[in-house]
Order: structure tokens, then sequence, then C-alpha cells
């Protein structure tokens, strides 16, 4: 192959981001080392090698003069010099242009705004000796594993194939470093699954049940095919057919005039927020940036999101007026519910009588047990945990817990109703140990939901890990049946909720009431009470109901 070519050939598969900051140190590092490496002068580069160790840089030989007086040995003399002046000023030339096109690369993917201070060095190896010093430091490998982490398995916004280069590069620059990918296959069929389900079905049942050993980058090209083919359908036809091709979010016969109908064409109800959210069970009366009302406290919008919905709204005066009715109607029916919240008598007495004094011989007083009711403001039920058998995930509603956070954005379902979940990881939850007192317990893959009501942790999940509840110790005990942290009934919430250190054991909850006063109640359905109680199970439900007089 002719050098030139070999050098632009290389130049062209080793194109990447410019070195600007620390970063990009090892991904561009590892660049310029496989591109002296195929020069074949990376010992003398490499800036890891002490000077003493270096291999020594080839010098220009002097051409031997020829002797005009001389005899004719002399003569044959310098024409074996010249031999080896031949070989040895071709070793050089070579070793001179191969050090210089490193140079070359060096300042080609370094940004320009660095170059001025690389005017006092002039071989490869002083320039990367001053560049490691400026940009290498020990948290770049963990800031890229993080972004690989995080990138790996989010879902793909825009264009399709720009986000295809853009992972498939970040896998690569990931192996580069050394950073272990072996869970990409999983995490790339993660990131498409809501983009072709039916595709991400199929190879989910070879990788991930069937354990079939596949190529990152032969599963990344099916994809791209399978995209492509389905992205850009080619009919044969000027009439479509009758399935003509699915809305793959609900495998549902599609329009060909409505796939291409612009919002302005669909009805009010069936176009997408304005604050641009695309998950299809998003509505207008539950977005947290139009809808004030119900927008978790100390949550920060948008403001550029709030400013582009307005704007959305402000072009379209019937949009406008029928979002700003829906928020209005969705908002009256949740403050009728509200305000049905107590069908119960609480342990708080609402009303106290000042004539008590003079009435109370008079009048029978009773002692209740019942179970208190805390609307979902409450701080006391907020911060803490509660076992719940019902549900599949743990949920919590305080970042600061986290350890380890991954942002994503889902919904919870709970009964009839959604909650945002903005992101998930690893949460820490300090509880107390039967005799040690103090015990601190990861919770693995919780969900990160700051509008929701308490902390859950799933014992569905507590048993995939080995744990035991035992009732009868009132512990959860760890595979080897030894207790880790205690969870009590709370009878006034009627709730088992783990305890936190330094807390004395749940009491039962007195109040007294006068007979003759009639206890406020509404009637509402068994599965909104299931909802309101923090997920209890039906047991308990059931046993609620005998309990309250």
């Amino acid at each position: 192959m002719n050098p030139s070519m070999e050098a632009a050939s290389i130049l062209s598969a080793m194109k990447g981001d410019k070195l600007k900051d620390s970063p990009q140190w090892l991904t561009w590092y590892a660049r310029v080392q496989l591109y002296a490496t195929q020069k074949n002068v990376w010992d003398h580069c490499d800036p890891n090698t002490p000077p003493a160790e270096r291999p020594e840089t080839l010098k220009e030989p002097i051409e031997p003069e020829y002797p005009e007086d001389g005899s004719e040995t002399d003569r044959i003399y310098w024409r074996d010099r010249m031999d080896i002046y031949k070989l040895r000023i071709a070793r050089w030339e070579k070793q001179a242009k191969r050090l210089s096109d490193v140079n070359e690369y060096i300042l080609t993917y370094l940004d320009s705004m660095h170059h001025l201070n690389l005017i006092g060095y002039h071989t490869p190896y002083d320039k990367l000796v001053y560049l490691k010093s400026r940009f290498a430091r020990s948290t770049t490998y963990k800031e890229f594993r993080m972004k690989w982490k995080v990138f790996a398995r989010q879902k793909p916004t825009g264009d399709i194939e720009l986000w295809l280069q853009q992972w498939n590069s970040l896998r690569e620059q990931a192996i580069s470093l050394g950073i272990n990918v072996g869970d990409a296959n999983r995490d790339f069929l993660h990131a498409v699954k809501e983009v072709l389900p039916i595709w991400w079905q199929g190879k989910y049942q070879e990788i991930v049940i069937d354990k079939k050993v596949y190529d990152t980058r032969d599963l990344i090209e099916s994809f791209r095919a399978m995209n492509r083919e389905i992205g850009a359908p080619k009919v044969s036809s000027t009439t479509p057919p009758k399935g003509a091709f699915s809305t793959w979010q609900g495998h549902q016969e599609a329009k060909p005039q409505a796939s291409q109908a612009s919002q302005e064409n669909l009805p009010f109800e069936r176009r997408k927020c304005p604050c641009g959210h695309t998950h299809p069970k998003h509505r207008v009366t539950e977005c947290w940036v139009l809808n004030e009302a119900i927008r978790p406290e100390g949550l920060k919008i948008s403001e550029r999101k709030l400013e582009k919905a307005n704007e959305l709204l402000a072009k379209d005066s019937g949009w406008k007026k029928w979002a700003e009715k829906a928020i209005a109607e969705a908002n009256k029916r949740r403050q009728a519910e509200t305000a049905n919240q107590e069908s119960f008598p609480t342990t708080f007495q609402h009303q106290k009588d000042k004539q008590q004094g003079t009435d109370q011989k008079k009048q029978e007083v009773i002692s209740q047990r019942a179970p208190s009711l805390v609307e979902k403001s409450d701080p006391i039920l907020k911060n803490r945990w509660i076992l719940d058998t019902g549900s599949s995930s743990h949920v919590c509603n305080n970042r600061d817990l986290f350890v380890e956070y991954t942002p994503t954005i889902t919904y919870l379902t709970t009964g009839d109703s959604t909650t945002e979940v903005l992101g998930r990881g690893t949460v820490k939850l300090i509880g107390r140990h039967p005799v040690k007192g103090r015990m601190e317990i990861t919770l693995s893959d919780a969900l990160y939901s700051p509008g929701f009501h308490t902390n859950l942790v799933s014992y569905a999940m507590l048993m995939k890990k080995g744990g035991i509840w035992c009732q009868r110790t009132n512990c959860i005990r760890d595979p080897n049946d030894r207790p880790v942290v205690c969870v009590n009934l709370w009878d006034h919430f009627n709730l088992w909720i783990f305890d936190e250190p330094g807390e004395a054991p749940p009491q039962q909850a007195y109040f007294t009431q006068r007979k003759s006063v009639k206890p406020l109640e509404t009637k509402a359905s068994s599965e909104l009470w299931h909802r309101r109680l923090g997920h209890i199970d039906r047991k308990s439900m059931k046993k609620l109901t005998t309990m309250v007089f």
C-alpha cells in the first residue's frame, strides 16, 4: 500500500473529538497511542517512559566526503562508507517522517486554543508529557465510566441513525479504556425496547432467555436494518394495503392519512402535551409543567420548557382554552376526593368541648381504638419506610438517600392513577437492629418518585435477595436466619413500618369521644383505601374493617 494512502486511511479511521479538557484525555490519548503504534514509533513517544529508559532517536547521518586527491584504495573505502550512509539516511528519514506524522496528528486533534502552549515543545514525546500533566487526572476514568453507564440504557431520541453512531462510538471508547461492557447487549435491548417492540421481543428471547452469544456490532446492524425497513416502507402500489403499518406502541392498525396528519389537525385530547413529553400516557391534566396544583413541592421546572409550552398554546387559542378547562376540572375532582380523605374516626380529637367539666358526669365516655389515616402531605409517613407485600418495586421519594442514581423518565401505576418516576438506583435505608441498634441496608433498583406519599420496601424484591420477614420476631432476616432490621405494625397507620434507630416500639393510640357524637365517615371502595393506606395487603384491609367502631 502507498505510504500516503496508508496514513490517510489511518487518519480517517481515527477521527474523533479534539482534545479540549480533561474528560476527553483518556479517549484522545488512546487514539494517539494507537496511531503511533501503527507508525511503529510509540516507544519514542510514550510519556510514561522515563527519559533515561527511552530509546534514542536516530540522528541525521553525515554524508562522507569524496576523496578528490585520494588513491584508489581511498575511493573504494569511500564507496563502502556511502553504502552505509545510504542505509542510515533511509532509516533516519523513515523514522523522522513517522515522528512528524505523529506530531501532525497531535496538533490536528488538539483544540486550537492549546496550540500556543506547545510552541516550546518540538517532539511528540515532549508534547505528550506536557499534555499529560495538563489534562490527565485520576477521575477521568470514573467520569467516562459513569457516562457510558447512563447513556448505554438511555432511550434514543431524535435521529435514530445518529443515536446508533453515538452509542457504538461510546462503547468502543469504553472498550479502549478497559471499561467492562459485558452487559452491552442487554443495555442496548433495554434502550431500544420501545422503538421496535417486536424486534426487541425476538432478540430478548435469544440473548437473555436462550443465552445466545451475539456480537454487539451484529446486534446493532440487525436493529438498524429493521428500523430502516419499518421507518421507510416501500409500497409498490398507489393504494396502501389494509394493514399498512403498525403503530408499534400499541400494535393497532394505522391509517396512513392519520400518521401524516399534523398536530393541528388532531382533536385536542389526542394531541401531545405542549410541554414536549413523549410518553403515551402523559396527559395535560397530569403535566407538572402546566398544572402547578399537582407539582411536587420543591420540584424546579425548566423555564425554557414552560415558555415553549406557553408559546404553543398561545398560537392556538382553542387548544389553550381546552387545556385550561381540562386542568381546572381535573383539579376540582382532586379537591373533592381530598375532602373525603377521612372516612374513619381519627386518633385526634377534632373538637374540644369547653363545657366538658360540667357535662362529664352526665355523659358516658368510651375509649376507642382506631387506625389513623394520614394524608399524603403528612411529614411523618412521607419520611418513613413501609414494608409492602403488594409492590413489585422499591419506591423512594428522597433523592438524598440514593447512593447510585440513573436519571430516567417513566411512570409508576398505583390503582387507576399514575405517578411520574424521575430515576432509579440504589437507596440507603437506615433502620434498627434488634441488638446492635443502628443498621444500614441498601435497596437496589429502587424508583425515585418525589411526588410519592411515602417510601416503599417491596417484600417481593427482598425475597429475591433471600430476605425473610419473620412476624414472630418482627424482623427482616437474612438467608442465614440472622436478624437484620426491625419492622413493626403501627396500629394508628395499620402498616408495617421499619423502625428508626433509637425509636421505641409503636404503641396503641387512644382517644376519648362522647358516645352521642356521630363519627365522620364517607364511603369508598376497597381499592381506593388500598392505595390511600400505602398498598397494604388484603388481609390487613379486612382486619381493619373490624377494628373500627
